[in-house]
């Protein structure tokens, strides 16, 4: 979206099938009253793909 609220880019999320194939679809759910576009995507997204779609940073190594 850009400064205005207009969607300028819709991206595509793709799924690869248990016989291979690969298949497109859109993320889809509803924005919460108040909450960002990115944040109900990434909501979405975990809820859709499970905690391991999106990267952890470990913690800090350093050890005190």
């Amino acid at each position: 979206m850009d400064d205005s609220g207009q969607v300028t880019h819709v991206g595509l999320l793709l799924r690869i099938g248990p016989d291979g194939t690969v298949s497109r679809s859109l993320v889809s759910g509803r924005v919460l009253h108040h909450e960002q576009p990115r944040t109900a995507l990434l909501r979405h997204l975990e809820k859709d793909l499970g905690p391991v779609a999106l990267p952890s940073y470990p913690g800090s190594r350093c050890s005190r």
